[in-house]
């Protein structure tokens, strides 16, 4: 099919622009590959990963190289008149990633520590709970049910596949008495503290 002269005078415009934005992506795209190196040489073996807030994850090479390609590919598609939000790749910086799921919210109270994962999509018996006195691992698969093989995606932000998250834990629990449940998509783990950490403080006189 030919391309339309409104097409071509489009393309023309935006050529040079595409060709800097290239070049600039091309640019951060080797530095920010040397930071990636230095980051792996020292990052553990084993995940411990803690709830990350937006503007820690504003330092992260890997979704600062996805916000460079997704605000050129926008860029692009703005100078086209389309919308860039339908058609732009998913922005990794909203933290839809296996490093940042299941989200875990962690309360306590004098007598226990409680952690809740929502878990949407997820059977029970995909599902792995390990807990020592250090830490608490929470891991499972997520099953895709049908193949759409007749669709093409434009975005894809629901999480699919092997997770993993692990917790560090206070000093003072008992993770030989941890009990977890499954009920309504949430995963609920209950730790009990110790009695010593259980213990409310006193005041001391001072002689």
């Amino acid at each position: 099919m030919a391309i339309t002269d409104k097409v071509k005078e489009k393309l023309e415009n935006v050529t040079d622009d595409m060709k800097q934005g290239v070049d600039s992506l091309k640019q951060d795209v080797r530095e920010i590959r040397e930071r990636i190196k230095t980051l792996a040489s020292g990052r553990p073996t084993r995940t411990e990963v803690a709830v990350r807030s937006r503007s820690e994850a504003l330092g992260d090479p890997f979704l600062e190289l996805q916000r460079r390609t997704n605000q050129l590919f926008e860029d692009f598609l703005h100078d086209f008149g389309w919308l860039g939000d339908r058609f732009a790749p998913v922005d990794f910086g909203t933290d839809f990633s296996a490093s940042a799921w299941p989200r875990l919210d962690v309360s306590e109270t004098d007598k226990e520590l409680v952690v809740k994962a929502e878990l949407p999509g997820v059977d029970r018996e995909d599902i792995s709970v390990n807990v020592t006195d250090e830490t608490l691992t929470i891991s499972g698969r997520k099953k895709i049910e049908e193949e759409d093989k007749g669709k093409n995606y434009h975005r894809i932000e629901c999480f699919h596949g092997s997770f993993v998250r692990t917790l560090p834990l206070p000093t003072g629990v008992d993770g030989e008495r941890a009990e977890a449940a499954f009920k309504k998509q949430v995963l609920t783990v209950t730790i009990p503290k110790t009695r010593t950490a259980a213990l409310p403080g006193r005041r001391i006189e001072i002689q």
